[in-house]
């Protein structure tokens, strides 16, 4: 038998003798599990299957996403559902033909690529045409080629919509069945003890929030969370929200003089991983003039990349950064320096046990040095 294949099954082996043992809780075992089962997938992979899926992975994204009965779907149900949906129950629901739905919901992809899949299409041609320099700007990417505008991927969200609030949609469920940063952040050893008491203190700024999903995870996992949260986005991402109880919203723009001073942690999930070196500098600097340095802490909720042995995930959002915004999915190397630069130290990353797919925090502070 092929070495590699011996491997992979001595790895599943390994992960269930584990978790019997007690050395690994039930998601850390699934997600090792994944992972090799998924190198176990490929590495059984012959010719056919490979064709099979490099060919034919276009269809989900291309040919199969422009239909808007799925869309409603999952708008009008699926996302809605707290269990499994019968055939019948989709077609009356959507008012779409049932062998249709088979036809579609067959397919494992979501409305976002309603946006994407243009631009890793005229990924290979922008490539070209510059070079193949790698872009390093959000206003010059395969992106503006794919959509035929000048906007930038968050602007251009804006003159859309229904395609924004999919993509709120979307990022809502995005982190189901992967770990959660408050199961691994010490919450209430680092935020809660020594936090200000008074009524007008801010605890959390949930920069760029969207919808506020992290936030009000937040307050229901500590209700007894002291202070303000705060959900900070664009006009049209919180206009009309009504969010939980304890948790307030406020329009601004990153890009603009953080008006919260001294809170006790800055919050960022998806953004810095949007941004070119320059934007990022200018989005912490301005939070960086905000902070207090003996109290104040910012949460980078996002994907550190390492240097080997990437996930397939985490390379797929690395590229579709580069295509969609001239950005990247950062190394440890990469974050130390960009936080250097706007005044920030690195203070330590989380990162979840056994699990390389979901997301880690990057604390970072005031460099006082």
């Amino acid at each position: 038998m092929d070495p590699e294949v011996t491997s992979l099954l001595d790895q599943i082996e390994n992960c269930r003798n584990e978790f019997a043992l007690g050395y690994l809780d039930e998601a850390a075992a699934m997600k090792k599990l994944h992972a090799a089962a998924h190198g176990l997938c490929r590495a059984l992979e012959g010719p056919a299957d490979i064709f099979e899926r490099v060919c034919y992975q276009v269809c989900e994204s291309t040919v199969l996403l422009p239909n808007y009965a799925f869309w409603q779907v999952e708008d009008g149900l699926i996302l809605r559902s707290n269990g499994p949906q019968s055939l019948d129950e989709l077609a009356a629901a959507t008012g779409a033909d049932g062998v249709l739905l088979v036809h579609l919901l067959t397919w494992d992809f979501n409305r976002s690529f309603d946006v994407l899949s243009p631009v890793w299409n005229k990924l290979p041609a922008y490539l070209a045409t510059h070079n193949y320099q790698n872009p390093t700007h959000a206003m010059d990417v395969a992106f503006h080629a794919a959509h035929n505008t000048n906007y930038n991927f968050i602007q251009f969200l804006a003159t859309k919509p229904d395609l924004n609030r999919s993509l709120q949609t979307y990022l809502s469920g995005f982190n189901e069945g992967l770990i959660n940063w408050m199961d691994f952040y010490p919450v209430e050893k680092k935020l809660v003890a020594g936090a200000r008491q008074d009524p007008d203190a801010i605890m959390f700024v949930d920069i760029g929030g969207g919808m506020g999903y992290e936030t009000v995870a937040l307050k229901k996992r500590f209700p007894h969370l002291p202070g303000r949260c705060v959900v900070q986005d664009l006009p049209n991402n919180i206009q009309g929200q009504e969010l939980a109880a304890g948790v307030e919203t406020m329009a601004h723009d990153y890009f603009t003089p953080q008006p919260l001073k001294g809170a006790r942690v800055y919050y960022l999930r998806y953004i810095l991983q949007n941004w070119d070196s320059v934007h990022c500098g200018q989005i912490l600097r301005h939070i960086r003039n905000a902070m207090n340095p003996s109290y104040s802490t910012i949460l980078i909720n996002q994907w550190v990349m390492p240097t080997q042995h990437a996930t397939s995930f985490a390379a797929h959002e690395d590229l579709n950064m580069m295509a969609t915004f001239g950005a990247t999915q950062r190394t440890e190397q990469q974050m130390r320096v960009m936080l250097e630069r706007a005044g920030l130290r690195l203070a330590h990353i989380w990162r979840p046990a056994a699990d390389l797919q979901s997301e880690c925090i990057v604390e970072a502070v005031v460099d006082s040095t």
